[in-house]
């Protein structure tokens, strides 16, 4: 019943902040249902905080950016946190074939200007990774003071073992923001 009240509550808060409660996991935190549900229902930003988090605060904020489609309310989050707490942006783009990374970072650096140039701060890192997306940022989230990644959509039950940003919440250690580009309302 707590899911459904917080998706609820989710569609006027900034953000909803949860704590990752797995059992018997001190070293990997395991999402339990409620974060599940959550992320499968939200309308704004969660934030999930694994139960071994410890002071974060002097590591970058990391983005996962995806080029194909980059869901511009996870970038302007990323921006707005990163300058407000005066913490460095790390921008990680994964591609697998990383033919032209010139090319891909240029990409990258058009999306964030277009998303979020007033927000941006002076210099920032974008890291071209020839590794799956959930690969590269749990590599680059070890490092973080908070991860944000995009949800494109609903998930449908069956479907969620497969979603990277969900894997990413299963493997890491630090905080990860989860920022729907959808409105999960029909």
């Amino acid at each position: 019943m707590l899911a459904p009240a917080l998706a609820e509550a989710s569609r006027t808060a900034a953000m909803v902040v949860i704590p990752a409660r797995g059992a018997d996991a001190p070293i990997v935190p395991v999402m339990d249902i409620v974060a599940e549900d959550l992320l499968q229902e939200a309308h704004g930003p969660v934030v999930v905080i694994p139960a071994t988090t410890w002071n974060t605060f002097d590591r970058p904020v990391v983005l996962g950016l995806d080029l194909g489609e980059p869901g511009v309310p996870g970038i302007r989050l990323a921006v707005a946190v990163a300058r407000r707490a005066g913490m460095p942006l790390k921008v990680v783009v994964a591609d697998e074939r990383c033919e032209d990374i010139d090319e891909l970072r240029n990409r990258a650096v058009a999306i964030l200007t277009e998303a979020a140039a007033e927000l941006l701060p002076s210099s920032y890192d974008v890291m071209i990774s020839p590794h799956e997306p959930a690969d590269a940022l749990l590599a680059e989230a070890l490092e973080a003071s908070l991860t944000v990644v995009g949800s494109r959509g609903p998930n449908y039950r069956g479907q969620r073992e497969n979603s990277e940003s969900r894997r990413l919440l299963r493997l890491t250690s630090t905080p990860v923001a989860v920022v729907a580009d959808h409105d999960p309302t029909p």
